[in-house]
C-alpha cells in the first residue's frame, strides 16, 4: 500500500460513524422527549389543579359555605380519589362519597336533628346541612332516585303493603306515618322491612327499623336509609288514561308561522299517544306535539302519525307514536305516567272506571 492509499484509507476512516455513539445519541434524545412530555402533562395538571382550586373557592364563595364546610368536602372527596369540587356540584358523587362517610356511624332516633346536639357534633346534621346549602334536597322528579335520603315529605309509600306516607327525611332516618292500628310481622330494631314507592318509576327499598310508635294513634315509622333501592323500570308499553289536551304543528313552538291542530288527549305512554281530532290528521306526517296534562306542559315532543280514523259526530280518533324523544323529554313523561299509573292503582277497585279496571287486567 503506497504511502497516499495509507492517508486516504486513514481518512475513511475518521469519518466512518460510530454505531455505539449513535445509540447514545439517540437515547439521549429519547430521554429529552420522554422528559419534555412529562413536564407538559405536569404543567398541564397544575394548571388544572390552580384552576380547580379557583372554581372550588368560588364555590365555597358563591353558597355562602365556611372554611370548615370546604374541609369538609376535601375529606368527603379523598378517600374516592376525586375532587371536592366534583362532590360539590354533582349529586351522585356527592351521595356516594357522603354514603360511605356516614356508614362509619350508626344513627339514632336524635340523630339529624337538632336534638342531637347541632351540626358541629353529629356528622348526619353536617351531612344534611351540606345538601340543603349545595341544593341537593331538591332532585327534579324525572331524575332517577340514588338513595331513600332522597325521599321527600309528603311522598306515599307502601310498607310491607301496608300505604303510608313519609312525614320527615334527614340523612340518618325517615319516617312514614301508617295507620292508627296497623300491624307489622316485626318492628324490631335492625329487622328489614320492604318499602315501595313511585316516582320517576317503581322502586323497592329494603330499610331497616329504627324504631316504631305502638299501635293507637297515627303510627310513626321510623326507618334507616337504603342507600341503593332498586328502580324497576317503567314499561315503554305502560298505557294510562289521560285527560288533557294536544296541540300539533308542523314545526316546533319557537318557529312562528305554523298552522295548528288542536284535539283532546285520551291516553299516553312512553311509547304514544292516542287522540281525538276535529279534523282529519295525514297518516304518515310526523308532527311536533304540545301536551297539557295533569296540570303540566310537554313541548316539542316529535312524533309520528301512525293512523286516522272517522268517528261518529264528525270527529276522528288518531293514534300517534313518538320518536326521537330526548332524555330530558322521555324522562318527564316516564315520571309523570309512573305517578299517574300508582294513583290509578291505589284506587279501591270498586271506585274503577271499567276502562281502568280494563287497563290494570290486560296490564
Amino acid at each position: 500500500m503506497t504511502p497516499v492509499d495509507s492517508f486516504l484509507n486513514s481518512v475513511r476512516h475518521a469519518f466512518q460513524p460510530s454505531y455505539g455513539d449513535v445509540g447514545w445519541f439517540l437515547a439521549v434524545v429519547g430521554l429529552a422527549v420522554v422528559s419534555l412530555v412529562l413536564f407538559s402533562r405536569w404543567r398541564t395538571a397544575q394548571a388544572r389543579g390552580k384552576a380547580g382550586q379557583a372554581a372550588f373557592a368560588q364555590l365555597l364563595a358563591e353558597r355562602d359555605l365556611s372554611s370548615a364546610d370546604g374541609q369538609a368536602l376535601i375529606r368527603l372527596a379523598a378517600p374516592l380519589g376525586v375532587s371536592p369540587l366534583l362532590v360539590a356540584t354533582h349529586l351522585d358523587m356527592f351521595e356516594r362519597a357522603t354514603a360511605r362517610e356516614l356508614a362509619e356511624h350508626t344513627p339514632t332516633a336524635a340523630s339529624g336533628t337538632a336534638r342531637s346536639g347541632g351540626a358541629g357534633d353529629d356528622p348526619f346534621a353536617r351531612v344534611h346541612r351540606l345538601r340543603r346549602t349545595l341544593g341537593f334536597h331538591v332532585v327534579p322528579e324525572h331524575l332517577p332516585l340514588l338513595t331513600t335520603r332522597e325521599l321527600v315529605p309528603g311522598m306515599r309509600v307502601e310498607v310491607t303493603g301496608i300505604a303510608g306516607e313519609v312525614l320527615e327525611v334527614n340523612e340518618a332516618w325517615f319516617i312514614v306515618v301508617a295507620a292508627p292500628n296497623a300491624t307489622f310481622m316485626s318492628t324490631a330494631a335492625g329487622a328489614k322491612a320492604r318499602i315501595t314507592f313511585t316516582r320517576d318509576a317503581r322502586y323497592v327499598a329494603r330499610c331497616a327499623w329504627l324504631h316504631a310508635e305502638p299501635a293507637g294513634g297515627p303510627r310513626k315509622l321510623v326507618f334507616r336509609h337504603d342507600e341503593h333501592p332498586e328502580r324497576q323500570q317503567l314499561r315503554a308499553t305502560v298505557r294510562v288514561s289521560a285527560d288533557g289536551k294536544v296541540e300539533l304543528s308542523g314545526r316546533p313552538a319557537d318557529e312562528a308561522g305554523a298552522p295548528r291542530i288542536s284535539g283532546s288527549l285520551l291516553d299516553i305512554s312512553l311509547g304514544g299517544l292516542a287522540m281525538t281530532s276535529p279534523v282529519a290528521l295525514a297518516v304518515g306526517s310526523s308532527p311536533y306535539v304540545a301536551i297539557e296534562w295533569d296540570g303540566e306542559l310537554y313541548g316539542d315532543l316529535p312524533a309520528f302519525i301512525l293512523r286516522c280514523e272517522a268517528r261518529p259526530g264528525g270527529s276522528f280518533l288518531a293514534r300517534l307514536e313518538f320518536r326521537r324523544l330526548g332524555a330530558a323529554q322521555e324522562g318527564r313523561l316516564s315520571a309523570a305516567i309512573a305517578r299517574h299509573s300508582a294513583r290509578v292503582d291505589e284506587k279501591p277497585a270498586d271506585d274503577r272506571s271499567p276502562a281502568e279496571k280494563k287497563r290494570i287486567e290486560s296490564a
